[in-house]
C-alpha cells in the first residue's frame, strides 16, 4: 500500500513539473476587413484572457476590452492569452485593415454648375442627397440649390466613407474645355481654358498634373488623377468649375536587340501594367512604320517578334491599349554587302604595281591577297609584284550579317636577267670608250647627253666634264624590263690631265677680263702657256716669262666666251694644268 502511495505521488509531481495547457474558445466579433476609421470590439467565450496587437502601426487593441482601432492599411496578428496555474495558451488571428473609398473631387460648388468626380476601382456611390443631383453610373454631380449634398462610397472590400459636399451661391463658373493633347499620357502638355475670365488655375494633385494659374498650361506628370480647377472670386464667394484629368504611364523603353539581318527575327518588349483608364491589363499593340522592311507579329502581349524583310531602318512603336500612349525606338534591317567585280590591271611584272578598284561605297572592306610571297596588296587597292607566279587577291567587306568578297587572278611575270656592263668607265673630252653587255637584244641610253652620249653598239663619247650613267635595257616577251648600269666620267681632252702644282696659282676664278698667274720657284725664264676649251680647242698661245724666284703676269681674256677652259703651263721645271671659268 506504502508503495502504490509513493507511485501516485510521483505522477502528481510529474504533472506539477510540466504544466498543462488551459483551453480557449474562438475568437469572435471578426468578419474579414476592418475599414479604416471604423473599430470594432472581439470577444472570447473563454474569460480572464489578454489581448496583445502585434503591429500597432496597423491596428491596436484594448487588452482587457478587445477594442480594436485601425491605424493604417495592412496586415496584423491579435493574440488573446490565458494564463492559469496549469500553464498559458495564446489564440492569434490575422486582420487585414482596408482603406476608405475616398472619391476625388472638390468638396464645395457652385449653385447652376457642375463638377466631375473620380472613384477608386471597384468602388460604389449611393445615397446622394441635398443640393446637388446625380444621375446614376455617370461621374458628375449638378448643383442645384445652396446646402450640402451627403454621400457615401463604398469600397470593392465593403468599406463606406460619408462625404458632404457644400453648395454655395458663388459665381458660376463656365465649361471647362481640355486640350487635345491632353490625351493622357505622362509627359504630355497641353492647355485648359474656360469661358469665364479673372479666375485662377489649380490642380488637386500636382504629382500628376500641374497647371500654370495664369495660362492654364497643363504637364501631365505621371500616372494617376488630378482634378483641374478654375477659380473666380466674387461678393458672394469663390465659385469653381472642376475636370478630371487622367494621366497614364508611358510604356517602357523597348527593350532588345535593334537591328536585325533580312530574313532573320528578333524578340523586343515593353510592360503590361495596370492603367488609370481601365481596371483590365489590356497589353499593347505593335507596329511598324514600313512594313516592306520589317513586320511584326500582331500580338497585344509585351513582346513581339519582328522580322526583317528588306533594307535600312523602321520606326516600331508600342501602343497601349488602355490609353494609347506610346513609346517608339528605330530598328535597323541590314543584308550582305553587294559587290561589284574588281577592275583594274591584272598582270604586271615582278617589283612592280598596280591598282585594282571596287566600287562598294560603304564601310567595312579591307583588301588581302592569297599568296604574298608572289603579290602583296595595301589598304588601297595597291598590289605589289614580288616574285612570278599567280596571286588571288580578294575585297571583302563585313557586317552584322556577315561577309561578302569578290576576288581577282593577279599574274605577276619575272623580269628579264641582264649581266653586268663590261668596258672602261673613263672616257676624255671628244673621246670614245666600247661598253660591252653579255645579254643580247637591249638598248643603250645616257642619263645626260651633254656630258657623253652612247650609240646602238655601246660606244661613249665624252662631250664634256662630269659624269653619266649609261643603263643597258632590256625588255622580255611578257614586256618586262630590267637594266644594268654604269656611271662614266668625262676626263680632259688627250694630254691635259690636271696637273696641280703648289708654286702656281691662278685668279681670280671665276674670273672676267684677265686672269693673273703667279709663280714661285725655280722653273725657267720661258715657259709655254696654252688655253683651251672643253671641246679641244685652242683659243690663247702664248710664251710666258717665268724668271726663278716669284713673279706675277696678267693674260687678257675679255674675248673669250664664258665657259670652262683649261690653262697649260710647259717648260723647264713647269708642267702644270689648271681649270679656269670665264663669266
Amino acid at each position: 500500500m506504502k508503495y502504490f502511495s509513493l507511485v501516485a505521488l510521483a505522477i502528481l509531481l510529474s504533472i506539477k513539473s510540466f504544466g498543462c495547457i488551459p483551453p480557449i474558445a474562438p475568437i469572435q466579433g471578426f468578419f474579414g476587413t476592418i475599414c479604416m476609421g471604423s473599430p470594432i470590439t472581439l470577444t472570447d467565450d473563454t474569460t480572464g484572457g489578454v489581448w496583445r496587437s502585434y503591429d500597432t502601426t496597423i491596428a491596436t487593441i484594448n487588452a482587457a476590452t478587445g477594442l480594436v482601432t485601425p491605424m493604417a492599411v495592412g496586415s496584423d496578428t491579435i493574440y488573446y492569452t490565458i494564463t492559469t496555474s496549469c500553464g498559458s495558451n495564446t489564440l492569434s488571428l490575422v486582420v487585414n485593415v482596408s482603406a476608405l473609398a475616398m472619391p476625388v473631387f472638390y468638396s464645395s460648388l457652385s449653385v447652376g454648375s457642375y463638377c466631375t468626380f473620380s472613384l477608386p476601382s471597384g468602388a460604389t456611390m449611393s445615397g446622394v442627397t441635398g443640393s446637388a443631383t446625380w444621375p446614376s453610373g455617370t461621374d458628375t454631380f449638378y448643383a442645384t440649390s445652396a446646402g450640402t449634398v451627403a454621400l457615401t462610397v463604398t469600397s470593392a472590400l465593403g468599406c463606406a466613407f460619408h462625404d458632404t459636399l457644400t453648395v454655395g451661391n458663388y459665381p458660376v463658373v463656365g465649361a471647362i474645355t481640355l486640350g487635345s493633347t491632353l490625351h493622357g499620357c505622362s509627359g504630355n502638355t497641353g492647355t485648359v481654358t474656360d469661358t469665364s475670365t479673372g479666375g485662377t488655375w489649380s490642380s488637386s494633385n500636382p504629382a500628376v498634373a500641374t497647371v500654370n494659374p495664369t495660362t492654364g498650361m497643363v504637364n501631365e506628370n505621371a500616372t494617376g488623377t488630378a482634378l483641374i480647377s478654375y477659380t473666380v472670386t466674387g461678393s458672394g464667394g469663390a465659385g469653381w468649375r472642376c475636370i478630371l484629368v487622367k494621366v497614364d504611364q508611358v510604356p517602357a523603353a523597348i527593350a532588345g536587340r535593334h537591328s536585325v539581318c533580312r530574313g532573320d527575327t528578333i524578340m523586343l518588349s515593353t510592360n503590361n501594367y495596370w492603367s488609370v483608364f481601365s481596371s483590365t491589363i489590356l497589353g499593347v499593340t505593335w507596329a511598324s512604320s514600313d512594313t516592306t522592311k520589317a513586320t511584326v507579329t500582331s500580338a497585344t502581349t509585351p513582346s513581339v517578334t519582328l522580322t526583317g524583310t528588306g533594307w535600312g531602318t523602321v520606326t516600331l512603336t508600342a501602343t497601349s491599349l488602355n490609353s494609347g500612349c506610346s513609346t517608339s525606338t528605330t530598328i535597323t534591317i541590314d543584308t550582305l554587302p553587294v559587290l561589284a567585280a574588281i577592275t583594274g590591271t591584272t598582270t604586271m611584272c615582278s617589283s612592280l604595281s598596280t591598282t585594282l578598284h571596287e566600287s562598294y561605297t560603304g564601310t567595312g572592306g579591307a583588301w588581302s591577297s592569297a599568296n604574298t610571297t608572289i603579290a602583296t596588296v595595301n589598304s588601297s587597292g595597291t598590289v605589289f609584284g614580288m616574285y612570278a607566279g599567280t596571286a588571288i587577291i580578294s575585297y571583302t567587306v563585313r557586317n552584322s550579317c556577315g561577309s561578302t568578297a569578290v576576288t581577282a587572278s593577279v599574274t605577276v611575270n619575272a623580269l628579264p636577267t641582264v649581266a653586268a656592263i663590261t668596258g672602261t668607265n673613263l672616257v676624255n673630252i671628244g673621246g670614245t670608250t666600247a661598253l660591252a653587255n653579255a645579254t643580247t637584244g637591249g638598248t643603250w641610253s645616257s642619263n645626260a647627253p651633254s656630258v657623253a652620249t652612247i650609240n646602238t653598239t655601246g660606244v661613249v663619247t665624252g662631250v664634256s666634264l662630269g659624269t653619266a650613267v649609261i643603263t643597258y635595257s632590256v625588255t622580255n616577251g611578257s614586256g618586262c624590263v630590267n637594266f644594268n648600269t654604269m656611271t662614266v666620267s668625262v676626263a680632259p681632252p688627250a694630254g691635259m690631265a690636271d696637273l696641280s702644282n703648289d708654286n702656281i696659282q691662278i685668279f681670280p676664278n671665276p674670273a672676267h677680263g684677265n686672269i693673273n698667274i703667279s709663280w714661285k720657284g725655280n722653273q725657267s725664264a720661258d715657259v709655254r702657256l696654252l688655253m683651251i676649251d672643253i671641246t679641244g680647242r685652242r683659243v690663247i698661245s702664248r710664251t710666258l716669262e717665268m724668271p726663278s724666284g716669284t713673279g706675277n703676269s696678267s693674260i687678257d681674256v675679255s674675248n673669250l666666251n664664258a665657259g670652262i677652259y683649261f690653262v697649260t703651263l710647259q717648260g723647264s721645271g713647269v708642267n702644270y694644268v689648271g681649270k679656269v671659268v670665264i663669266e
